[in-house]
């Protein structure tokens, strides 16, 4: 340094300056350059940036293009029917083809863009998947002008088959009214017909054809009538014949163009994310590449600095005026922002880092506000789901036999009557929409009594009882039902009150002509044809609650805490969940489908149960009513299902509770009872050892009148949507008493009534039973879990929980294709449904499987109660059995359980 110094105090004033301004020149000369080469490296950067963007935003336009085009087909569909098909054509076929021919066009830029691109990071797509993507739109549209042209030859008017058969049934009918041994086979015929044209199920039209065919071989055989007549009859029978089984083929047809539909779908939605994943990604590598650009840049100007501290500080001078600026820009905004302006925007100066950082804000904003968008529309779209699936419901119980359903508004006129009503009281639903209860069904002496009752019910939410009634016809005569009463409120708080009125016609006779075994015979048998009508309505009820419980479920997990979407949707899931619970007592009404057994000690259920959050919540509302225990120190174990033992136990403890008006006692006590041969007989059980639950209350007693029916469902003097359930408390007590070979006897003084369940004793010992922990962790590693169910809304909700949890997801709608599929794939776990048609159930399906794959591991789900079928199947190698509906946290858990043991 000592000798540096001393050459340049040698130099002059002129070297001095002349090799500070050399030096100075040097490092702009050196500036320009870095700043030459930073500009044009930034620029190439910056047109990879909008090839990547424009990319991006072209698949995103041709996926809400084929979106639309999929919906507007599928609605031609659906609504070809109603509206008939040409209207359904200019209204949804022809505006899908105009929008799928948009999307064709954005395909050819898009494909110019990815060919001609220099963007590194989509070489990581092959280019057979490109091309198959870019296709896709191609694809759709030759599919659905051939499934379009599909149903133009089934549905047409005049030259469609479903037309051509109508005009060859009609003559046919004519031609056969002679013949009455061939007309009841005609009828047969047709009745099969019209049932396949409501299901499209192929046995169905099979079955026309098969009774076609020996309608045909009998009629040859008819010698007695002229050939030509003879011939021309044959012949339209071999028209139906073959237009029938052109029908078939076309039907077949259209399946395949559906599946079809789903498989373009399946195929092109991972490309189409892998695309736009990969767009971003090469706009987030170039946003970090100029990053270091600006980077080495500063560095540069910093060195610089050191030797033209005036320029530095003049440009930072600049420099700082600038940002500041732009910093305040961005605050405001932000600021703004903050407070819900979602239309705010950052003005755009510079394409510097905050110039950058601008448009940074604003792509976000745009997103953000799309993204809630969005959002809205999916809550819109779900609840449009849910009303589909109440329509569903709402189609069930119009279809229910010998169950008349009636709905009247806060003025007591008509909004809901189900064919059952027409049956029952002669009105059509026609006659009495609109009309007020009491003009149509109540009789003349207790109009003014049900007028009040329902006016206070609406006013005070203070149900009338449920009870036999006789109303009358629409002809005056007298009607006897067995009547039920719920009120149901919407979101907006406007009531409707439905009644459930069975025909008791039929009973009332029965009993004044049978004895008291012929009677207690009878109620066995009406409880199981009511439990079997229970048993299928449970299923087909658990299916559609899946959508109702689940769907909330997974859209909840989406939504901020603060939305205003939580507090509907949860109170959506609250009720559905509340179904399931009715669902649940239905299918306890359902005899032969209770649950395995295990041998338990009776005592022990009456403590857990004394124990549970149900038992504090019942006396938390009835302080006054106590509760005591008097248990045998021993007793012979009892083989039973806990669950059932235990809502048995519940319902009668609230049913003593609730009997008894202020203060009280009910009492549970268990002993052991071999009964003498006379009694046995009488009450329906063996000479053997039994366990006695005895459950007593001080309440007022049963009258003598209802004595005879408090174990049919829905008879209950209670009001409804009390702790005491939907009526169907005792029902559950019966039929689980049956389903143990016990029974339970009703006992009446004075001041006690007691209700005494007979389980039979068994030999059996004890398990032990260790606890086994919760504290596993739900989410999936991407394992691979095949679907399999015949509901499309089942599948799409199980693929939706799966996708959530972590899982990968395929689903197939029969056991058959689970099949074909297993045969090319394998996969890591299969949830299959018990009950599926047409084809083979779940049980068959697994069996197969572990044929094809020894040890694959399973889940047999199902509406009903774990039955016959299901145990076979786990007995072959299924992990585990889960009821619908589920949640994703006891689903999580099964599958876990299953994959990790």
């Amino acid at each position: 340094m000592k000798g540096v110094r001393q050459k340049w105090d040698r130099l002059g004033i002129t070297g001095k300056f002349s090799l500070a301004f050399t030096l100075m020149l040097a490092f702009m000369l050196f500036i320009a350059g870095t700043g030459y080469y930073s500009l044009f490296y930034i620029g190439k950067i910056e047109k990879n940036i909008r090839k990547s963007t424009t990319i991006e935003q072209l698949v995103l336009e041709m996926d809400r293009g084929l979106e639309k085009a999929r919906r507007l087909h599928g609605n031609f569909f659906i609504q070809y029917q109603q509206i008939g098909l040409q209207a359904a054509h200019e209204a949804y076929a022809q505006p899908s083809v105009r929008e799928i021919a948009r999307v064709i066009t954005m395909s050819s830029k898009l494909k110019k863009l990815l060919f001609q691109s220099d963007v590194n990071n989509l070489a990581e797509i092959h280019p057979a998947d490109v091309n198959l993507y870019l296709s896709s739109a191609e694809r759709f549209a030759k599919t659905s002008i051939e499934a379009v042209e599909l149903i133009s030859r089934r549905a047409a008017p005049e030259r469609g088959l479903e037309s051509q058969l109508q005009t060859v049934s009609l003559t046919l009918e004519k031609e056969l009214q002679p013949f009455h041994d061939l007309w009841s086979r005609y009828i047969e015929a047709r009745s099969y017909y019209k049932d396949y044209l409501l299901s499209r199920q192929r046995f169905l039209m099979q079955s026309t054809l098969n009774v076609f065919h020996e309608m045909r071989s009998a009629f040859e055989l008819k010698g007695s009538l002229a050939s030509e007549k003879k011939s021309s009859i044959i012949a339209l029978m071999n028209t139906y014949e073959e237009l029938a089984t052109n029908l078939l083929e076309i039907d077949l047809a259209i399946i395949g163009k559906l599946r079809d539909f789903n498989l373009q779908e399946q195929t092109v939605s991972p490309l189409s994310k892998k695309l736009i994943q990969l767009s971003k990604k090469e706009v987030e590598l170039a946003e970090q590449q100029i990053d270091r650009v600006h980077k080495m840049s500063g560095s540069i100007l910093l060195i610089v600095a050191l030797f033209a501290l005036y320029a530095v500080l003049s440009i930072a001078m600049l420099m700082h005026n600038s940002v500041t600026r732009n910093v305040l820009r961005l605050s405001a905004a932000a600021k703004e922002f903050s407070k819900d302006n979602l239309a705010v925007r950052v003005q755009t100066t510079s394409e510097d880092e905050l110039g950058q950082l601008a448009d940074i804000f604003n792509n976000m904003a745009i997103r953000l506000k799309d993204l809630i968008e969005n959002l809205e529309k999916k809550v819109v779209q779900r609840t449009a789901e849910l009303s589909a699936s109440e329509q569903r419901f709402r189609h069930l119980v119009n279809d229910l036999p010998k169950v008349a359903v009636q709905g009247y508004d806060s003025e007591r006129k008509v909004i809901y009557w189900n064919h059952a009503s027409e049956t029952l009281y002669g009105y059509s639903i026609e006659e009495a929409l609109s009309r007020k209860l009491e003009e149509l069904i109540v009789p003349d002496l207790i109009k003014e009594e049900v007028i009040d009752a329902v006016n206070n019910w609406y006013a005070t939410d203070i149900a009338p009882p449920t009870s036999e009634l006789t109303l009358c016809n629409k002809d005056g005569g007298d009607v006897p039902v067995y009547s039920s009463r719920v009120m149901l409120t919407d979101y907006q708080g406007a009531k409707t009150m439905y009644c459930v009125d069975i025909d008791l016609s039929d009973v009332k006779l029965a009993q004044l002509e049978k004895h008291a075994m012929e009677l207690r015979l009878q109620r066995s048998q009406k409880m199981e044809a009511i439990g079997l009508l229970a048993g299928s309505v449970a299923h087909d009820l658990n299916n559609i609650l899946s959508a109702i419980v689940g769907y909330p479920e997974l859209l909840l997990l989406d939504l901020p805490a603060d939305s205003v979407m939580r507090q509907p949707l949860e109170a959506t899931k609250q009720a559905g969940e509340r179904a399931t619970a009715v669902v649940a007592d239905l299918l306890t009404v359902a005899r032969g489908i209770a649950s395995s057994k295990e041998p338990k000690d009776l005592n022990d259920l009456v403590r857990e149960y004394l124990e549970s959050p149900e038992f504090l919540k019942l006396q938390k509302h009835h302080p006054l009513v106590q509760v005591e225990q008097q248990l045998a120190a021993t007793l012979p174990a009892i083989l039973c299902s806990p669950v059932h033992v235990n809502k048995s136990i519940m319902n009668l403890v609230i049913n003593g509770v609730e009997a008894i008006k202020d203060e009280g006692i009910v009492t549970l006590s268990t002993r052991s009872h071999t009964p003498e041969q006379k009694w046995a007989h009488e009450h329906g059980l063996e000479v053997m050892e039994y366990v006695v639950l005895s459950i007593a209350d001080t309440g007022p007693g049963i009258q003598d009148t209802d004595i005879e029916h408090i174990f049919e469902p829905f008879y209950t003097k209670k009001v409804m949507g009390n702790l005491s359930g939907t009526g169907l408390g005792l029902s559950v007590v019966w039929n689980a008493m049956q389903d143990h070979q016990g029974t339970v006897i009703v006992s009446r003084s004075d001041s006690v009534t007691t209700f005494d369940l007979y389980f039979p004793a068994t030999d059996e010992t004890i398990p032990t039973i260790y606890k086994q922990s919760r504290d596993m962790a739900l989410q999936g590693t991407g394992e691979t879990i095949l679907v399999v169910d015949d509901e499309p809304q089942m599948r799409n909700l199980a693929q939706r929980m799966l996708e959530f949890l972590g899982y990968q997801v395929v689903c197939e709608d029969s056991g058959e294709n689970a099949l074909a599929y297993l045969q090319c794939q394998p996969v890591d776990l299969v949830l299959i449904d018990m009950l599926m048609e047409p084809g083979m159930n779940g049980r068959q399906t697994y069996e197969q499987m572990i044929e094809l794959n020894p040890g694959q591991k399973a889940i047999i789900a199902s509406g009903f109660s774990e039955s016959d079928e299901v145990k076979i199947a786990l007995a072959l190698g299924a992990g585990g059995f889960i009821q619908k509906p589920y949640s994703i946290d006891k689903l999580g858990r099964m599958i876990k359980e299953i994959l990790l043991g």
